[in-house]
């Protein structure tokens, strides 16, 4: 059971697990236990809710950002190649995450309603050529700076010589 007196780490860590056990409605419910924690008027993180604990609590806002990247966006990072499994965040019609740094690269990723999902490639070289790859092992490529329309699942991003050696499901 949940109980409000956890940091809210504590929920953002649960919403990452629930997302990945594919359990929406309650990664939703954890996602929005969060913003219990911020403290008027200028919306600084708190600890606790009910204005107990530390105030400006970084750890909370690490905690938010990690329910985004690695929740709601699923971003999981390995050393040849990162994985994106995108969910739309709760009551949203899009969400876009620019400047996901991999490598050296950078990627803007855009969730959309109705299963949507864009990847643009936005810093890099000709000289590399990146892909993003689907459990079938279907392949587009990340050209710098051209979005790449796709629909949700996961996807690994990976350079061209590594992604015929990794395994898609993990």
């Amino acid at each position: 059971a949940v109980v409000s007196t956890q940091s809210t780490g504590t929920y953002s860590m649960y919403s990452v697990g629930m997302l990945e056990l594919g359990d929406e409605a309650t990664a939703a419910t954890l996602f929005k236990i969060q913003f219990k924690n911020l403290r008027a008027p200028f919306k600084v993180w708190n600890e606790y809710p009910e204005y107990i604990g530390c105030t400006n609590f970084l750890t909370a806002v690490g905690g938010f950002l990690q329910s985004l990247v690695h929740g709601y966006l699923g971003v999981r990072v390995f050393e040849t190649y990162m994985t994106v499994s995108p969910h739309l965040l709760p009551a949203c019609t899009r969400a876009s995450y620019t400047g996901i740094s991999y490598h050296g690269e950078r990627f803007d990723f855009e969730v959309k309603q109705g299963g949507a999902f864009t990847i643009t490639r936005t810093t890099g070289t000709a000289f590399e050529v990146w892909n993003a790859v689907n459990a079938e092992g279907k392949v587009w490529p990340l050209v710098t700076g051209k979005a790449v329309d796709l629909v949700a699942g996961e996807y690994k991003i990976c350079l061209s010589d590594h992604w015929e050696v990794v395994d898609c499901d993990r």
